[in-house]
């Protein structure tokens, strides 16, 4: 029979966790998941450069190692509010270095390193205040920035199955695709122009939802 504090463990973990499904020997195994279901799935998405990285004990579980994420805002796509936020996810295993930390989400690693810019899609929270990307490593894409001022996006996947039945699942919401974003879903594998992802994005809604 396990005891009561490793109840309370195990329910804090799968909590964090959400979207993931634990094997028998602990490793989260993550299902791809694509643009759409990113979008309808994150309670908060938002564009911003990290500031803060620190791994800490969950405040109400000084056991459970938590990973504690500064951000500021550069825009508010979703649910976040003010000029910075700050999320707490669980962080099994994770390794710090000076304003660098790196978790593994089973085949993703998850990195935020200071100065960073990001976009993440993150999962409602939980109600033990913790949240992660959506995904893992798929909902969280970091901005490129080129000599001659473009700006593109690629999630820790490399964009791998992001746009995979997007069109579809677009029509059938009554979402119609502007010629750029429909050249963009049809470049599967490769990173983005960040303005044009982050317009479907907007208008493919979620919040949340399955």
């Amino acid at each position: 029979m396990l005891r009561p504090y490793w109840l309370r463990f195990c329910l804090v973990t799968c909590l964090a966790l959400p979207g993931l499904a634990v094997s028998a020997l602990g490793q989260a195994l993550v299902r791809q998941v694509n643009l759409y279901e990113l979008s309808r799935r994150a309670g908060g998405i938002v564009h911003g450069r990290i500031v803060e990285v620190r791994v800490e004990g969950h405040p109400d579980y000084r056991n459970v190692p938590t990973l504690v994420v500064g951000v500021s805002v550069i825009e508010n796509v979703r649910g976040a509010k003010g000029k910075r936020i700050a999320f707490r996810q669980y962080a099994p295993a994770a390794r710090l270095r000076s304003g660098h930390v790196a978790t593994q989400a089973g085949k993703y690693t998850v990195e935020y390193q200071m100065g960073q810019e990001l976009v993440l899609f993150l999962y409602p929270e939980s109600q033990y205040g913790l949240t992660s990307p959506v995904g893992a490593g798929q909902g969280r894409f970091r901005v490129l920035r080129d000599a001659s001022g473009g700006v593109l996006i690629v999630n820790e996947a490399g964009n791998r199955g992001l746009f995979e039945n997007v069109a579809t699942r677009a029509k059938q919401s009554g979402v119609s695709l502007s010629g750029a974003e429909q050249r963009m879903l049809a470049r599967p594998g490769s990173p983005v122009e960040l303005s044009t992802f982050l317009g479907l994005v907007k208008r493919l809604g979620g919040g949340g939802q399955p």
